[in-house]
């Protein structure tokens, strides 16, 4: 059976677990420093996703309204179910939970596309409006672009 467990201070451990190994597989790194108190400061809503008594999985959401720029959206922002799980009622349980507090809070869900396998599962269902797409540079880039800008604009002076 899968149901979600609303996050508190016993489960640190397991949370520090689970965001390291998010880490490595979504964005490779090798051996993740998580500050899993930043994290849980930074986020409304944190549930783990047990199966039976085993967690396999967190999910956490941010309500806010970007400082007064909009109406209040709940963002969705990490959702890690761990391999050997993933074709199992946990997302479902996940986006009832969603629900359950855009329900509450009576504002829209904003789901990141950092991994589009929700996303687009959702968006066959959903009438969505893209609001954002975000790109990541790579430091050495940027610098070396930065640099030819800086002689560019600066040749004459």
């Amino acid at each position: 059976m899968i149901s979600l467990r609303y996050f508190n201070e016993e489960d640190v451990n397991v949370l520090t677990e689970m965001l390291e190994e998010f880490a490595t597989e979504t964005f490779g790194t090798e051996e993740p420093t998580v500050d899993v108190d930043q994290f849980v400061d930074g986020h409304s809503y944190i549930y783990l996703i047990i199966r039976d008594s085993e967690v396999i999985g967190f999910t956490s959401f941010t309500a806010m309204d970007y400082y007064g720029m909009r109406d209040m959206v709940l963002n969705h922002d990490y959702l890690y179910v761990r391999k050997g799980h993933r074709r199992s009622k946990a997302m479902h349980i996940v986006n009832l939970q969603a629900g359950k507090i855009i329900d509450v809070l009576k504002c829209n869900l904003s789901i990141p596309l950092a991994n589009g396998t929700l996303e687009q599962g959702l968006n066959r269902r959903i009438k969505s409006k893209l609001m954002y797409s975000t790109y990541e540079y790579k430091y050495e880039d940027v610098a070396t672009e930065y640099d030819r800008l800086q002689k560019k604009i600066y040749k004459d002076k």
